[in-house]
């Protein structure tokens, strides 16, 4: 007589033990439904702890960041102070009264540029300890004979009518 082959009839009771068995090296082990929930609840914390190490990593470049631009509003800040500074003196003062009003120190040499087709007038002043002295400089060049050009509107009238005038 042959032995007879070893079947499992599937029916209800085995399909229920059959899902709750992993296959293993050493044959088969059961899981139990309390192993299953550690296994779940293990996996979402791990899941909830590699998310707050990935938020902690974010915040801390956030955070270098907003260090990183305060240092650059500090500097920022700084030279801008130290502009306010130079506007608020008397360096600042005189340079704007030589550059914009003309103004001149006793003994400086006022260098003014004539153009040959204008007429410059206007005084030099120049300070001395105690009071303003104003230098009339008149330097008349007069303008070279040039035709007076004719204006553009009439140029264009003359091409477009296709003759010269």
């Amino acid at each position: 007589m042959t032995p007879r082959p070893r079947t499992r009839s599937r029916t209800k009771q085995g399909m229920r033990q059959s899902i709750w068995r992993i296959p293993s090296l050493f044959g088969q082990k059961r899981v139990s439904p309390a192993t299953l929930i550690i296994l779940v609840l293990g996996t979402f914390f791990l899941y909830s702890f590699v998310n707050q190490l990935i938020r902690q990593a974010q915040l801390e470049q956030f955070r270098a960041e907003i260090r990183a631009n305060v240092a650059r509003l500090k500097s920022e800040n700084a030279s801008l102070q130290q502009s306010v500074d130079f506007v608020e003196s008397n360096d600042y003062a005189e340079q704007i009264a030589r550059e914009q009003l003309g103004y001149a120190r006793t003994g400086d040499t006022v260098l003014m540029p004539t153009f040959p087709d204008q007429m410059v007038t206007g005084t030099v002043t120049t300070t001395t300890s105690n009071s303003l002295k104003k230098t009339p400089l008149l330097s008349i060049i007069p303008p070279p004979a040039v035709a007076t050009p004719e204006p553009n509107w009439m140029r264009w009238w003359h091409m477009l009518r296709g003759g010269t005038q």
